[in-house]
């Protein structure tokens, strides 16, 4: 939000904080609705801030949208990029711990309350000294209008898109289903006599259950280590 409306939004923020992040949604969705590839109604999950890391007020919000929309006409074409755990733990940290931590109130004493942040500019830790009061003030105006809800739901992971929902889930699951087997690790034969190898080690476990045991296989769960070593079978 511009710094010449943030007096509007400390007098008005029922008001404000609502317009906000309407104006924020509705902006993305027209995104989408004219990208070139997506062409649909996405989804978001909107998170508002109202403060700075010095505790001053900055009201801004945080969406993150999963890399999809709908238009009902499917067009298939999936490709796995990224995940977006980053932006869900970077959010939810917000919503937990609140305007400060505080291990980030340094001391108080006759002289004040000296609280720490990061800088966001400079990458370094910066000290402020303040009266009690102004620091009562300036933790205070952070402190939402009755029944706004800080964190919400848009497009179709709003509650009332329940049967969307439901055809999301769906499809993921028949997509994951319908995915192809991975495929089996080539025999490794010995260079000097030609035997078929098997792992006798291993670095990590496996990802998926181990087949079933054959004659060739080693009897037992696999063995666990640092290493890895191979030997020709008898």
């Amino acid at each position: 939000m511009p710094a010449e409306l943030r007096a509007l939004a400390r007098e008005h923020p029922r008001i404000v904080y609502n317009t906000l992040m309407d104006c924020a949604w509705r902006t993305l969705r027209e995104f989408a609705l004219n990208h070139r590839q997506l062409r649909g109604s996405p989804g978001a999950l909107a998170v508002l801030h109202t403060h700075s890391r010095a505790l001053e007020l900055h009201p801004h919000v945080h969406l993150a949208l999963p890399a999809a929309a709908l238009d009902e006409p499917w067009v298939v074409d999936c490709k796995r990029l990224d995940h977006g755990d980053a932006a869900v733990v970077y959010l939810g940290h917000y919503l937990v711990r609140g305007v400060i931590q505080e291990r980030d109130i340094v001391r108080m004493d006759d002289s004040g309350v000296t609280y720490r942040w990061c800088d966001s500019k400079t990458g370094r830790m910066r000290q402020r000294t303040v009266e009690g009061t102004e620091f009562l003030r300036l933790v205070l105006q952070h402190v939402l209008p009755k029944g706004l809800r800080r964190a919400r739901s848009y497009g179709f992971l709003h509650p009332d898109a329940r049967r969307l929902a439901a055809l999301l889930k769906l499809l993921v699951f028949k997509v994951a289903s319908a995915q192809s087997p991975p495929t089996e690790r080539a025999t490794l034969r010995c260079s000097c006599c030609g035997a078929p190898m098997r792992i006798v080690l291993r670095r990590t476990p496996p990802l998926r259950a181990a087949a079933p045991a054959t004659s060739s296989s080693m009897s037992g769960p696999p063995p666990s280590g640092i290493g890895a070593a191979i030997g020709a079978q008898a």
